[in-house]
């Protein structure tokens, strides 16, 4: 039969590994401090985080409010696209589903009245070959068959080097034209 021999460490063995155990003590110590302010940081982090996309968040949405009471919307057109991104006032404005985010050049185009549509084809040809900022006023057809005054503010982006989109804002101005129109009528009878 084989006989197991167990041998208990007597002082002699443990003494001089009592430094060494001692030191590892205190690094296992030092590591749970460690984790723990990770923790504590990581926590810290999360919360700024979650504190900076909910002032995004109310910043968003206190733009599309200012944009709906002053019926003032914005788009995008990075010019590789056939489209234009567009904010949620600029697409009531055209009439627009809510449902996306875009509008196509070729709806954007279908919708400025006959009479304007080369003007406002060779203001934004200018915009491009200028880079100047560009404000015009041109009609919109709605799909109801209304029509309506937009005032329309653009420029080319980067201002140097090859332009890669236009950016803008669109603002229907049909209420102010109307009065105008109704006042220039009244002038013209007196």
């Amino acid at each position: 039969p084989a006989s197991v021999l167990v041998r208990l460490a007597d002082e002699s063995v443990l003494v001089p590994l009592e430094p060494a155990l001692e030191r590892g003590r205190w690094v296992t110590r030092f590591l749970m401090v460690l984790t723990v302010a990770g923790g504590l940081l990581i926590a810290w982090l999360v919360s700024r985080v979650d504190k900076g996309r909910r002032q995004v968040s109310e910043s968003e949405r206190e733009l599309e409010e200012a944009q709906r009471l002053a019926n003032v919307g914005n788009w995008v057109h990075d010019l590789s696209k056939q489209y234009l991104e567009c904010s949620d006032e600029m697409l009531r404005i055209f009439g627009a589903p809510l449902c996306s985010t875009r509008l196509s050049l070729d709806e954007v185009d279908a919708r400025i009245h006959p009479d304007d549509f080369e003007r406002v084809k060779a203001r934004f040809a200018a915009l491009v070959s200028t880079r100047e900022r560009m404000q015009l006023e041109h009609r919109l057809l709605c799909v109801s068959g209304e029509t309506r005054y937009l005032r329309v503010i653009a420029v080319a982006e980067p201002p140097d080097g090859a332009i890669v989109r236009l950016r803008g804002t669109v603002q229907d101005v049909t209420e102010i034209r109307t009065a105008q129109e109704s006042l220039e009528r009244l002038n013209a009878d007196l």
